[in-house]
């Protein structure tokens, strides 16, 4: 794995072992200006090539690759020593040259079947990675669909559209703004055997056109991805710095996991950062949101006293000045987007804890991030759209198919711990709710009080001196005082969406103490594999609707402005 944790940009490499060999040169060269373009678009972000290193189209993207100083991950569908029977004379010399090259991290994928070698189920093992993990694939191919498992229509088709056929319809047409899924460069390699075998070599950008075996090939780079890559980048760009690095996070690695498979490891590395940032993102998001509330709070005081009780000009200098800080702090915190960051560094880290556990439990594969969200479109939002690329970062690594089963761990450090956090959360919630509806009905009180005192004790008012002023003219002062901070507080109360907020803890924790004591109770292990997968898909759903409904609160759709 590149660099210091999970996160890394993936060009999965897929392409027929027969291309022609005069054709060779000309195909490296569209890889080539492929894999510079996809490089420059990232100076934080680690990117690889990974690749089953076959003979032919992986053995020439990998060499192109090296030479332009890019990382090489080859991931081999099954022991070296197995694997070698499937290449001709000349492809072992290179396939053993590349592997023995220290800039190649090699990794082989378990046996499917331990006591005999079943080919194909590797190679759709191979094929099960590439899909999940790419976050663009390169496929250097004739465009022809066929049945071989694992082959290369069978990888592009199925990272298009979720699976493959014997047919394939393509249009051709501009890129839109729904264009934000997953993205194959095919570069056309005819076949050895076929009639283009000399012909001409070039490129196409291919994209779903929303049904299996349909694919539209694009005119130009689709917008949505180049978005997608560019959000990327900045998450990589604060993730490798040194921001937020002095908070504490509080995350659940512990070493037996290391025993299982190192990926734990990354993915915990992953977790802290993200929480981090997300913390150091929400501070700053929150404070914001407080000074807001604050400020108007403050102008409505200064207009209040300039209007009733003191003429001075220096209340309506010090709203002046109060507007114009607020103005700045607005322009900070939109050129600055910590409150969108908050919420996408909260829903990655969420994403990476379910992750986790899902392995730990022994069901990596069983819930797909992607699926979800595209489910919740989540991708569609400025801001968001990066998570669907990150959320590769986080998919099963090969080795992910040998991981240990540790139910009672999982139940134990997820399950328990999560039920204990969203219960106590409901309880602060509650106890603040409750203290905020006092306050609300002793101001209700207090303007009811005031009310009747106007109608019946106007005359004495008048005679009262409060403050070098009359109470009459006080009372009024207080009593549009009092409502001005209760519609300002309950404005807070809803940008911060609390009541939302409350509904979330509490819906998690019932998931959560509901799948605990279904854990405790049930015996078989099959079916306490099935309560953990459905607690990952509701509880992902819950946090990623979550991230919907709060980034409504502050963003106006598209058609408003």
């Amino acid at each position: 794995m590149t660099g210091p944790g999970a996160l890394t940009f993936v060009v999965g490499i897929t392409g027929h072992r027969d291309i022609p060999k005069p054709l060779w040169p000309l195909i490296k060269e569209h890889v080539s200006a492929q894999l510079q373009q996809i490089k420059a678009n990232f100076s934080s972000l680690p990117v690889e090539v990974v690749c089953g290193l076959a003979e032919g189209a992986d053995t020439l993207v990998a060499e192109v690759a090296l030479e332009l100083g890019m990382a090489v991950r080859a991931v081999l569908p099954m022991p070296i020593s197995d694997y070698e029977e499937d290449f001709s004379e000349d492809g072992l010399a290179t396939f053993r040259r590349l592997i023995n090259t220290d800039e190649v991290v090699v990794e082989e994928l378990p046996l499917s079947n331990s006591s005999k070698l079943h080919r194909d189920s590797q190679y759709l093992m191979l094929k099960d990675y590439l899909v999940r993990r790419s976050n663009v694939l390169m496929a250097l191919w004739d465009g022809v669909a066929n049945q071989l498992p694992g082959g290369t229509s069978d990888v592009a088709l199925s990272y298009l559209t979720g699976s493959s056929g014997s047919g394939v319809q393509k249009v051709t047409r501009e890129s839109t703004l729904g264009d934000d899924e997953n993205l194959v460069i095919s570069i056309f390699s005819p076949r050895e055997w076929s009639d283009d075998a000399d012909g001409q070599v070039g490129f196409e950008y291919l994209m779903s056109e929303g049904s299996p075996g349909c694919i539209a090939s694009l005119l130009d780079f689709p917008k949505k991805v180049s978005d997608r890559w560019v959000g990327f980048e900045r998450y990589a760009s604060e993730r490798f710095s040194d921001n937020a690095k002095d908070i504490v996070s509080y995350d659940f690695f512990v070493p037996e996991d290391a025993e299982h498979s190192p990926n734990f490891e990354r993915l915990n590395g992953e977790f802290v950062r993200a929480d981090q940032l997300a913390i150091a993102n929400q501070t700053r998001s929150d404070f914001l949101f407080k000074s807001f509330g604050l400020m108007a709070g403050s102008m409505g005081l200064f207009f209040l006293i300039y209007a009733k009780l003191s003429s001075s000009n220096v209340y309506l200098v010090a709203y002046l000045v109060l507007f114009a800080v607020g103005y700045v702090l607005f322009r900070v915190s939109r050129d600055r987007a910590w409150f969108s960051k908050h919420l996408a560094y909260r829903a990655f880290a969420e994403t990476i804890r379910i992750r986790y556990f899902l392995e730990l439990a022994g069901c990596g594969h069983s819930t797909s991030i992607e699926d979800h969200l595209k489910l919740m479109k989540v991708n569609r939002f400025n801001g968001l759209e990066w998570l669907y690329d990150a959320a590769k970062s986080v998919e099963p690594l090969p080795s992910a198919h040998t991981f240990g089963r540790d139910i009672a761990a999982v139940r134990k450090r997820w399950v328990e711990d999560q039920s204990g956090y969203f219960k106590k959360k409901v309880h602060q919630l509650h106890h603040e709710h409750e203290r905020l509806e006092m306050i609300k009905r002793l101001l209700f009180i207090g303007s009811f009080l005031g009310t009747l005192a106007l109608v019946f004790f106007k005359k004495d008012l008048y005679h009262l001196n409060v403050m070098a002023t009359d109470g009459k003219t006080f009372l009024v002062f207080l009593m549009g005082l009092l409502p001005l901070w209760l519609a300002l507080w309950e404005l807070y109360q809803g940008k911060m969406a609390v009541r939302e907020l409350a509904w979330q803890y509490s819906n998690q924790a019932l998931l959560f103490s509901e799948a605990s004591r279904r854990l405790e109770t049930l015996e078989n292990e099959d079916a306490k594999l099935t309560i953990i997968e459905e607690l990952a898909d509701t509880s992902l759903i819950e946090a990623l609707q979550w991230t919907v409904h709060r980034f409504h609160r502050d963003h106006e759709p598209p058609t408003a402005g």
